[in-house]
């Protein structure tokens, strides 16, 4: 009925310690699990989107780790963004691009990009060694909306973005794109046609981009999307009236 409130009662299941795989200092990950037999996985996932939750495969979760807030939602309006003047030079620069939303389904064409990807971006790391199988469980198991963005360029894919579409904005997931092409900015290109997406179909218009994390390196560029909000306090709001305090209980500045 119109106007009338439904109740959720949601579960959260808290996993034990692991090592924190942004910090090599010995800090450990924890992990609420969030579940609910009340709603399907698709509602559950677009409320507690609203409230900083992720999705990894079939599990909708939010970071517990004991003593460490510096895994920190973040999300771009998409109907207020406004591309700068070096990401108007990206979109053009890569104009002769294909665009196509597609089903998120594993191939051997994607996962041959993805290794690609791994070995130029994340050398070293877990990601690297990955089979087939467990390419096609972490990234492609889903119980949502899960859609993706092909980039092609005469045919050839040279990029894929796994999103989830929900009626509280659309989620990026993962994003992987041929390592050998850095005048493309292929990474900065694709956020910018997610945000594109995200301002034609989604009703709520936010692209969420996952954790923020203030101190570290590479996932700055998250910032350069303004306006640029993160879930600080228990309510979205835009990094410059938060930051000091962020920066203060990180320990470390952010800028």
């Amino acid at each position: 009925m119109p106007g009338s409130t439904v109740k959720i009662t949601v579960e959260e299941y808290v996993t034990p310690p692991s090592p924190c795989s942004y910090y090599a200092d010995g800090r450990k990950a924890v992990f609420g699990l969030e579940m609910s037999n009340s709603c399907s996985a698709q509602d559950l996932y677009g409320l507690l989107a609203l409230r900083g939750c992720r999705r990894q495969g079939t599990v909708v979760y939010r970071t517990r780790c004991p003593g460490c807030q510096r895994c920190i939602s973040s999300r771009v309006p998409a109907d207020r963004f406004m591309p700068d003047r070096t990401m108007r030079k990206v979109l053009n620069r890569n104009s002769d691009i294909s665009v196509s939303l597609t089903r998120a389904i594993p191939s051997e064409e994607n996962f041959s990009l993805y290794k690609a990807y791994v070995r130029a971006r994340h050398h070293g790391s877990s990601m690297e060694d990955y089979s087939y199988e467990d390419f096609s469980s972490t990234l492609f198991s889903t119980n949502v909306c899960t859609r993706a963005l092909e980039y092609r360029l005469d045919d050839r894919l040279i990029g894929l973005a796994i999103i989830d579409i929900l009626e509280t904005g659309i989620s990026a997931v993962y994003t992987f794109y041929d390592p050998d092409m850095p005048g493309r900015s292929l990474g900065t290109y694709s956020i910018l046609k997610e945000l594109e997406l995200t301002a034609a179909i989604s009703p709520d218009k936010h692209l969420y981009l996952g954790f923020w994390l203030c101190g570290l390196k590479q996932m700055d560029y998250k910032r350069r999307f303004r306006p640029f909000e993160v879930y600080w306090n228990g309510k979205w709001q835009e990094i410059s009236s938060c930051l000091g305090e962020i920066e203060q209980s990180s320990e470390m500045p952010c800028r």
